[in-house]
């Protein structure tokens, strides 16, 4: 992932990374995903691999992360047992995402857990 936020952040280096995961093979260990930046104005011309996509209005139960990116996992954990726990309806419509708030490479990253909900 670090690998194909470099390639988008070269092209765009201003606004919010997000990623949308829409499929874990734990077996595996692979994960299909699709990688961004939020933009307020079309950018003139996208290079080749990169598309402009529009995201739909949804409702969200979301965990913010504060701290390095290896221990993102018990933010998903924690929303995930919300999910589990009733708190919220999952929703099978939209795949979950993550908003990178403040990209670091150190203890101080902040990132948005976001879990559609029904």
């Amino acid at each position: 992932m670090g690998v194909d936020m470099k390639a988008v952040r070269k092209h765009l280096p201003e606004g919010e990374g997000f990623c949308v995961y829409y499929k874990w093979d734990v077996v595996k260990k692979s994960v299909t995903y699709f990688i961004g930046v939020k933009v307020d104005q079309t950018p003139g011309v996208l290079p080749d691999g990169m598309e402009l996509v529009t995201a739909p209005e949804m409702d969200v139960h979301a965990v913010r992360h504060h701290g390095p990116y290896r221990h993102l996992g018990n933010g998903w954990a924690g929303g995930m047992m919300h999910g589990r726990a009733k708190q919220f309806k999952h929703s099978k419509k939209f795949p979950p995402f993550e908003i990178y708030e403040k990209e670091s490479k150190g203890e101080d990253a902040v990132v948005k857990i976001c879990l559609p909900m029904k």
